[in-house]
């Protein structure tokens, strides 16, 4: 596709949008975690955003700690993918206090190293060798960071699903519900967690003796409205940049990563032709540039890592996967099916994106958009 290699102020390479870009959409999930970030808590001091690939969750996390700490609030971001391989409770406590100690030394600027905090924190680890991971992780922050610091901290982890893969996630949650059980304490007050990723909340929870009663989820909606952030691209081309927009939307029902590439291949093409309509020409774009080639282009493997668990679940005989497939056959069929909380079948299909929860009554599921059904129909078959 020729017109990728042309400019755009649209992000198609995937990966975190900078804090400061002008097409970065607001939603209403970035008031709500930056109220529940800078708010003192007397327990529940973590929220969770679980959604799919490419919905924005990075790019909502940078945005959202730089408005933090305008507010002078400490904050740590962490790649969870960054650690490398941790294999064990003690590696992956170890490396969450090291960056939180790493920003800490840089906020305060300190002079003389042996006043960093990353240096007593090699000493402590040391020395308490006989403590489990966990419990040094607990004491080492409120003893050695939030006893000294004047402000909150805030530690975001992102790739949340690493946790799964490291089979980490009790782990962590255990530790994070004996912080929140404190509830007396003051100085825990100064700390929260924001834990994003790819994950179903029954995969961040497997042990039914560990309560996951600490956290806030936050859901990800999808783009809605005018979207007045993308409008100065399509400016380019047309006078009328809202409905431009909304054109693009009905196509791919507000999923960003979608919204930034079509948005982009638009202004890309230039001018239509004076014969056709808005809606003509961009529906022309969509079936010749995404459509007919979602196979042979990268996409930055958004359709493709679709049709992947298509594939596997196919050739699974995993119960749930199988039943993920028999309710994506109903919803594309009827056109939606009532959600239920309990059921991992109806979150297979929301964390792959495939479906989007609608705020009815009941909630329901429907295909998240026309270009996911048409290239996945009710048989599972490639367009």
């Amino acid at each position: 596709m020729a017109a990728q290699n042309q400019n755009s102020v649209y992000q198609i390479q995937g990966g975190t949008l900078p804090w400061e870009a002008k097409t970065y959409v607001k939603r209403s999930i970035d008031d709500e975690l930056f109220e529940f970030a800078k708010k003192t808590h007397t327990d529940n001091r973590v929220c969770s955003i679980l959604a799919p690939r490419q919905m924005g969750k990075s790019s909502l996390m940078v945005r959202t700690a730089q408005f933090l700490r305008d507010e002078g609030i400490i904050c740590v971001e962490i790649n969870l993918q960054g650690l490398g391989g941790v294999n064990s409770s003690n590696v992956f406590w170890y490396s969450i206090l090291d960056e939180i100690c790493k920003k800490i030394d840089k906020v305060w600027g300190l002079d003389s190293q042996e006043n960093h905090v990353l240096v007593k924190l090699k000493a402590y680890w040391k020395n308490q060798d006989n403590s489990s991971s966990g419990k040094r992780f607990c004491d080492f922050i409120k003893e050695e960071i939030l006893a000294k610091i004047d402000s909150h901290l805030v530690v975001f982890l992102d790739e949340i699903q690493c946790l799964i893969n490291w089979n980490l996630q009790n782990d962590f949650l255990g530790v994070i519900k004996s912080l929140s059980s404190e509830v007396n304490n003051e100085i825990l007050r100064k700390l929260n967690f924001v834990i994003l990723g790819v994950a179903k909340p029954s995969e961040i929870l497997t042990n039914k003796e560990v309560a996951f009663n600490t956290g806030v989820p936050l859901e990800m909606e999808p783009l809605t409205g005018d979207c007045q952030e993308l409008w100065d691209g399509v400016k380019e081309i047309t006078t009328e940049p809202k409905e431009i927009i909304q054109l693009i939307l009905k196509w791919t029902g507000g999923q960003p990563f979608l919204t930034q590439l079509i948005c982009h291949l638009v202004v890309s093409q230039g001018q239509k032709d004076d014969a056709i309509s808005w809606e003509e020409h961009i529906d022309k774009i969509v079936d010749n540039e995404i459509l007919q080639k979602w196979r042979t282009l990268d996409f930055q493997f958004h359709l493709k890592g679709i049709e992947i668990f298509f594939l596997r679940t196919t050739n699974s005989s995993n119960e749930t996967l199988l039943k993920a497939i028999s309710n994506y056959e109903k919803i594309s069929k009827d056109g939606f099916i009532d959600f239920e909380e309990t059921k991992n079948s109806h979150w297979d299909l929301l964390i792959l994106g495939l479906v989007i929860k609608k705020a009815t009554v009941p909630e329901t599921l429907v295909v998240n958009n026309p270009i996911y059904k048409k290239i996945f129909d009710s048989q599972m078959k490639p367009y």
